[in-house]
């Protein structure tokens, strides 16, 4: 299944935090049924760690019956 340390990893800072505990809110919601929650699309700048806090956050709510797609646009 999935491996490394970011899927088990805490946040690093309090950004972080709050964004992972978001993410982690709206992953739950939708994988317990709530049709007001959907799709989620990050971006930003390379190296400001959005796969790291994804990663992060998709960690905690393995299980919930949360899938995953990931598309690169390069």
């Amino acid at each position: 299944m999935f491996t490394g340390a970011a899927w088990r990893s805490t946040p690093r800072t309090e950004d972080e935090v709050k964004v992972r505990d978001e993410l982690i809110a709206h992953f739950t919601a939708f994988a317990n049924g709530d049709g007001t929650k959907g799709h989620v699309l990050v971006h930003g700048d390379p190296g400001r760690g959005k796969r790291w806090v994804l990663r992060s956050a998709l960690g905690k709510c393995l299980g919930s019956g949360v899938r995953v797609v990931q598309v690169s646009l390069f």
